[in-house]
This record gives C-alpha cells, sequence and structure tokens, in this order.
C-alpha cells in the first residue's frame, strides 16, 4: 500500500463566518450550515479535514463509503462553505481535494442593541472534535461529551477528568476574541 501523500492545508474561504438571524440575507447561509452539521458523516469529514487536506478518494476509503455518498456529502459541506475543493494532478489524472476552510462560526440570536430591558443574551460556543464548551457570562459554563452524550443532557463542567480539555477550549475561545475583535457579552441575561 502506498504512503498518504500529504498535503498542505491552506487557508482559502472565510475563516470565521459572523451570522445573525435578525439579518434576513443570512438565513440561507444559517440553513446551509444547518443542514451540514446535522449528519454525523459530515462531521466526521470536518474532524478529518481540520487539520490535513484529502483527496475525495481518501474520504471515501477512511469512512468506508462509495465515492458516490462521499461527493455528495462534500457538495454539502461545500454549499455551506465550510470546506473548499480544488482540482489537483492525480495518479490517473486529475482529484478532488478537500480542505476545511472554517476556523469558526458564531451565531448571534438576540439584538443587543435593541432591547431596552436588558433581556438580551449572548452565548458563545467552541467545538472541538467530540467536545462542546458553552461560555455564559452570568450562569453556569457547560462542557459537553457528545460521544457519550449527544442529546447534551449531562453538563460536565465541573469534572475533573475533563478539565484540560476546557481549559483547551477556553483558551481556543480567548484566542478567537482577540484575533477577532468580539468580546464576552456584558449584559446580563434576566429570563
Amino acid at each position: 500500500m502506498a504512503a498518504r501523500e500529504k498535503h498542505t492545508v491552506k487557508v482559502i474561504g472565510d475563516r470565521n463566518i459572523y451570522l445573525h438571524l435578525s439579518n434576513e440575507a443570512h438565513y440561507d447561509q444559517i440553513t446551509k450550515i444547518g443542514k451540514a452539521l446535522s449528519s454525523p458523516v459530515r462531521l466526521k469529514i470536518l474532524n478529518m479535514l481540520k487539520n490535513t487536506s484529502r483527496s475525495l478518494q481518501e474520504i471515501s476509503g477512511i469512512l468506508g463509503i462509495p465515492l458516490s455518498s462521499a461527493a455528495l456529502h462534500i457538495k454539502t459541506l461545500e454549499d455551506a462553505r465550510l470546506i473548499v475543493t480544488e482540482s489537483q494532478p492525480g495518479v490517473h489524472g486529475s482529484m478532488r481535494v478537500c480542505t476545511c476552510s472554517i476556523q469558526s462560526f458564531h451565531l448571534e440570536t438576540f439584538d443587543a442593541d435593541s432591547d431596552s430591558i436588558n433581556k438580551t443574551v449572548s452565548v458563545d460556543m467552541v467545538r472541538m472534535g467530540n467536545y462542546k464548551y458553552v461560555l455564559r457570562l452570568y450562569e453556569t459554563d457547560e462542557f459537553y461529551d457528545l460521544a457519550a452524550d449527544p442529546m447534551e443532557t449531562d453538563n460536565r463542567i465541573a469534572d475533573p477528568a475533563f478539565a484540560a480539555q476546557i481549559q483547551t477550549m477556553r483558551d481556543r475561545m480567548l484566542q478567537f476574541y482577540m484575533e477577532t475583535g468580539d468580546f464576552v457579552p456584558s449584559k446580563m441575561d434576566t429570563r
């Protein structure tokens, strides 16, 4: 079996996507991202592309799915602008190489400026592999092991077994704030 050729990951497309529910122009993109993230197979594809570009054939082989199914999943991820593909020379002609094009996306659900009675809430979330961390300013943060708890019913934020992973995700969120100029929400959710 031939050794797999490493592909350099290029930064292509929007690395950080910001969407707002109040902006109807964002609805199509929100819907496409929701559809793309609704499939465990597509989540596996995103996970395998986060650090390494891979050909369509590699993705198909690793997941053990037909090439045609892999192509449909790739198309859905492309439509959502979560990955990009490009043709590169292959052994027998050209091959499609897929690259993850997104680092994070932020969905704002409330208008902070329009609510004068201080009832807005902004929640920031980061997902790494099977882990999800939710930052809440005035409430308890949340951390879920999605492999063991896909319905997110068991908040493991205080579990010492996950302390290192939680800290890594908090650090990633802080890095996101510094890179983007985003901020921790300052208004208290009074609901």
